[in-house]
């Protein structure tokens, strides 16, 4: 990944920046997310557009309009051109991000294994086990059915999908408690 080189980041030895390399890819893969639906919807992509990640908004904007992508990780070619791909066959921006979501926590997953750093791998699979705990009480609240939680449950995080089967389908409460599958959430973040 091309890294954007500011004074904070040369003041990091080459190790700690290797380690922050992996906290900063949602950010690119947010961008790329953004740059897709913009080119496929006409519009300006630049003011959804976020700074923090590997790659500088503006690089990855030339990058993606010049269709040259030597420049990004393997994961990241094959989401971005997944991503199209689906998005020309079914029309439906959301396709875009759950391609390049699945591909953003594969990249970080590798990256985080390759890692002596335990707490690394911890963080890597703390955040998918969050944002499935999310996406779980997300999509039971607006009555989505079980398949679209499959389509879009990440893998990599301690909480397998076996977690939440038996409780997707419960009726939530009136106070929107997901007892059940939360207490799975919590134990996983013990």
């Amino acid at each position: 990944i091309p890294v954007r080189h500011s004074g904070a980041d040369k003041a990091l030895s080459a190790a700690a920046f290797d380690h922050i390399i992996v906290f900063r890819l949602p950010k690119d893969y947010h961008n790329l997310k953004v740059l897709l639906k913009a080119e496929a919807l006409g519009t300006d992509p630049a003011p959804l557009m976020t700074g923090g990640g590997n790659i500088p908004p503006d690089k990855l904007l030339d990058m993606i309009r010049e269709r040259n992508f030597i420049m990004l990780d393997l994961e990241m070619q094959h989401g971005f051109a997944d991503a199209s791909a689906l998005y020309a066959k079914s029309g439906d921006p959301q396709e875009i991000d759950l391609v390049l979501d699945h591909a953003c926590y594969a990249q970080m997953r590798r990256m985080a294994e390759a890692h002596e750093n335990t707490f690394i791998r911890d963080y890597c699979e703390l955040e998918v086990d969050l944002l499935n705990c999310r996406t779980f009480v997300r999509l039971r609240e607006v009555g989505k059915p079980w398949e679209f939680f499959q389509k879009v449950f990440l893998q990599g995080g301690r909480l397998q999908e076996q977690s939440f089967t038996g409780n997707y389908e419960e009726p939530s409460s009136r106070n929107g408690s997901h007892r059940s599958a939360l207490e799975s959430c919590s134990a996983a973040a013990l």
